[in-house]
């Protein structure tokens, strides 16, 4: 739960200082740098003379306050007007600074996580073969180093996995080293079910030798996995029939994190820095891409309208796209915790 907490803490801490620091570069008048929502008491642990940096009650989240949010209506409507007096470009960058350094941080995560385990040697080698699997029908061995599958070379065990998987069970011409010779087998991948999504496997464990990176092949690796998470992202969002068995929650995620402090201490290190990666991306696109009001995203949209309009909302109007955006973001959170609790009761 502590690895949780200070990993979901990292996150949050680092999408608001995005939002803050380009507040600051345009000198937007900050009141509140916190943690939690802006509900309930709140804790001050720093006051610079013009900004609380408190914690609030319901630590769910984040914000930057343009406006006291336990100041009575005046107050806030007048500190909110200084806020919307500023040009809409500045309020565009600093709500998309936000978003940037969630990105930021999950490609960073990605570059320590290279780093530190280094990159694959070309050609990854099994390290078990299954008995009765496709694989042991065809003829491979422990101790095979893949050369190529379906024709083209293998340099990594995702671009292995991704083959196998690419061929919805035709057969697949494989290449293989042993002892000292090239080896070519046809394998048929058998089809299986992984969280109620159909996969092609066939039934081998594999290992990659792995050696320390040169410092543009830890960009080079960093990207590939950066570009790799939205790909798969992509794919999820276009089929939504399996965004409910695919996507977790809150109880999911914590569930993940509890599996990786299990690992040897190397082992939970590099499993954590991509689990930061993986997060600190989802966090981005989910701001950036999601329209709900309360979200960046939402926010963007807000912001377009205004300048269509060359005016801001009403103060109803903007009561209103509140209210429903919070009660979007609670909707939502509780849909992923009920969809989490199902999971885990093996219904889901």
């Amino acid at each position: 739960m502590l690895t949780w907490a200070i990993l979901f803490g990292i996150l949050i801490f680092i999408h608001e200082l995005g939002h803050f620091l380009a507040a600051k570069a345009f000198k937007f008048k900050v009141y509140e740098f916190a943690f939690g929502l802006p509900f309930g008491k709140k804790w001050r642990y720093w006051y610079d003379g013009e900004t609380e940096y408190t914690i609030r009650a319901v630590l769910l989240g984040g914000f930057v306050g343009f406006a006291e949010a336990e100041a009575d209506d005046e107050t806030r409507d007048r500190q909110m007007a200084d806020f919307h007096a500023k040009p809409i470009y500045q309020r565009l960058i600093v709500i998309l600074a936000g978003p940037i350094a969630s990105f930021l941080l999950g490609w960073l995560a990605f570059v320590a996580l290279v780093g530190l385990r280094g990159v694959e040697v070309p050609g990854p080698q099994l390290a078990t073969v299954v008995s009765g699997s496709p694989a042991e029908q065809a003829g491979m061995k422990t101790g095979d180093k893949i050369l190529k599958v379906g024709g083209a070379p293998v340099e990594s065990l995702s671009a292995m996995i991704e083959k196998v998987n690419a061929s919805k069970g035709e057969p697949l011409p494989v290449e293989v080293e042993r002892d000292q010779k090239t080896v070519t087998l046809s394998i048929t991948p058998k089809s299986v079910d992984e969280g109620k999504v159909k996969v092609y496997r066939i039934g081998v464990g594999l290992q990659a030798p792995l050696r320390a990176a040169r410092p543009d092949e830890v960009l080079t690796e960093a990207n590939r996995l950066t570009s790799r998470f939205f790909e798969e992202l992509r794919k999820l969002v276009s089929k939504p029939r399996d965004l409910k068995k695919n996507i977790g929650g809150p109880i999911a995620i914590a569930g993940a994190v509890s599996e990786v402090t299990k690992l040897d201490w190397s082992e939970r290190v590099g499993a954590l820095l991509g689990m930061m990666g993986q997060l600190s991306l989802s966090l981005y696109a989910a701001n950036l891409f999601i329209p709900i009001p309360v979200f960046d995203g939402g926010q963007v949209v807000l912001l377009l309208v205004e300048a269509v309009r060359r005016r801001q909302l009403s103060k109803d109007q903007q009561m209103w796209v509140a209210l429903v955006g919070w009660a979007m973001v609670l909707l939502l959170f509780i849909s992923t915790t009920f969809n989490d609790i199902l999971h885990l009761l093996g219904k889901g």
